[in-house]
């Protein structure tokens, strides 16, 4: 503890000399770390779509020296990583992981009593968008629109669908119907929806639906037509085989 301290010595013929020593500033304390969301984006179910973990750092008596730190999707792992501190403070940046990760920090004091390993929450973090494939199928006056999408992280949540870019549906499943339509070619669109609420870019392709009239004309063609109104096939034969 802080205080004046003396030292006595006695020779051999009994004479005593004593000395004064003043300790005014003594650290045996620790220092110590907390955690804050220094900026983030949250998404959806649980899941950020970014996230910034800043460290604060206290020493009540001689300051803070230094500090390491580690990430980690366990319980806990050993600091490694010189981290850059300023005002008593650092910022980590967590990347996409399909598992929660967290942040824990080691700190020295400047008289060298260093910390215990500290760490934070556990932080669920999506930073990429998913992606997503398409294909149609026809049959009779409906096309069935199949979505296969892939995101590493936080999974996929649904997909959305759309008609000529119209009116979008979302779904869960990778399939939909889209039924009762007339004759002609259609533009069919999806996209998927990660958990933490990114979207895929859209992607498209056409389906044709030549259900309740197959035509002929003198200006279609039997090897391009499809027996819809805009593309007709050339001969009646044609046109009965398919």
């Amino acid at each position: 503890s802080n205080g004046t301290y003396y030292i006595s010595v006695r020779d051999g013929y009994g004479h005593i000399t004593t000395k004064s020593i003043v300790i005014d500033k003594v650290d045996n304390t620790t220092p110590s770390a907390s955690y804050g969301i220094n900026s983030s984006t949250t998404g959806s179910n649980g899941w950020y779509k970014a996230l910034t973990v800043q460290a604060n750092l206290s020493d009540n008596e001689s300051g803070v020296s230094s500090a390491k730190y580690c990430t980690t999707t366990g319980s806990a792992c050993t600091p490694n990583v010189d981290a850059s501190i300023s005002n008593n403070t650092f910022t980590v940046i967590l990347g996409s992981n399909a598992s929660a990760q967290k942040v824990c920090t080691q700190v020295a004091d400047k008289i060298g009593n260093i910390s215990e390993v500290i760490c934070s929450s556990s932080y669920n973090v999506d930073t990429t968008n998913p992606t997503v494939t398409i294909s149609a199928s026809v049959s009779g006056n409906t096309i069935t629109v199949r979505a296969t999408g892939s995101d590493a992280h936080s999974g996929i949540a649904s997909y959305q669908y759309s008609r000529d870019n119209s009116t979008w549906y979302t779904s869960t499943s990778g399939t939909y119907n889209f039924t009762e339509l007339g004759d002609g070619d259609y533009t069919l669109y999806v996209r998927s929806i990660d958990k933490s609420g990114r979207a895929s870019n859209t992607v498209s392709t056409i389906a044709t639906v030549a259900y309740t009239n197959v035509y002929v004309s003198s200006s279609g063609n039997d090897s391009t037509g499809n027996g819809a109104s805009s593309r007709p096939y050339a001969t009646i034969q044609t046109a009965y085989n398919k």
